[in-house]
């Protein structure tokens, strides 16, 4: 798969929740498995809560820990 497919495919799928994850892999001839190692290798994962594709670097906290996407992050009361 080239770099420019494969920079569509992380384009059409961020912020998604995965509701084209099925189409993708019909039109590229890739498994589930597949499409998900090669968002992880481009640097999308999905929210541990919403499931929804999001840049990794946005799924970790100030000390580098795991945590969900800033939507189902929760809010500070002020």
């Amino acid at each position: 798969m080239t770099t420019e497919e494969i920079d569509q495919i992380t384009q059409k799928l961020s912020g998604t929740s995965g509701i084209y994850d099925s189409g993708i892999c019909e039109e590229h001839g890739i498994s589930n498995e597949e499409l998900e190692e090669l968002m992880v290798d481009a640097g999308y994962e999905r929210c541990s809560e919403c499931e929804w594709w999001c840049e990794t670097s946005e799924l970790v906290d100030d000390e580098s820990e795991p945590c969900p996407c800033d939507s189902c992050r929760p809010k500070p009361i002020d």
